[in-house]
């Protein structure tokens, strides 16, 4: 079992269109696929919000989280994997678009929850998000919220 307990999902059709194109990912005990790291325990979510069509957000869907596990950098150094494998995933799926002829696209919003049970050390929580979507954090029984991401855009520069 993973760090994570509990988790809730929701995902809905766009009220103009009455399509729903995310697609989630969730994997409650992401395992490393090259080495053994049985002390560390890693949970991984995502949302991939596809726009013109879904192509772009089912490919991260299956991808994002085994390139993760297989990047030399999981778990350990849990910033440095994520950064390689969403550029690594972006690249592998722009090829496979254009031979495909697609073009549609989609926002990553990535959790990745990391505990050590074996150093009794508090659990690290990872965000990456590439688009628009958001992530929060509710503790307390719901009576407090944290904001774990900010939008991202081509217009701003974070």
């Amino acid at each position: 079992m993973g760090p994570v307990r509990a988790y809730a999902a929701n995902s809905h059709a766009n009220t103009l269109t009455d399509i729903n194109s995310d697609r989630l990912s969730i994997v409650t005990n992401l395992q490393s696929s090259s080495k053994s790291s049985s002390n560390v325990q890693v949970s991984f979510f995502a949302v991939y919000d596809g726009y013109n069509g879904t192509g772009c957000a089912e490919y991260l869907r299956d991808n994002v989280h085994i390139c993760l596990s297989k990047d030399d950098h999981f778990p350990e150094q849990m910033e440095e994997a994520l950064m390689a494998s969403l550029k690594k995933v972006e690249v592998d799926y722009l090829k496979l678009a254009e031979k495909k002829g697609e073009s549609c696209g989609s926002s990553a919003l990535v959790v990745v929850i990391v505990s050590r049970p074996s150093l009794k050390a508090p659990a690290k929580c990872y965000v990456a998000c590439v688009g628009n979507s958001r992530a929060v954090l509710s503790r307390s029984c719901g009576s407090k919220i944290d904001q774990l991401s900010v939008d991202h855009s081509p217009q701003t520069d974070r």
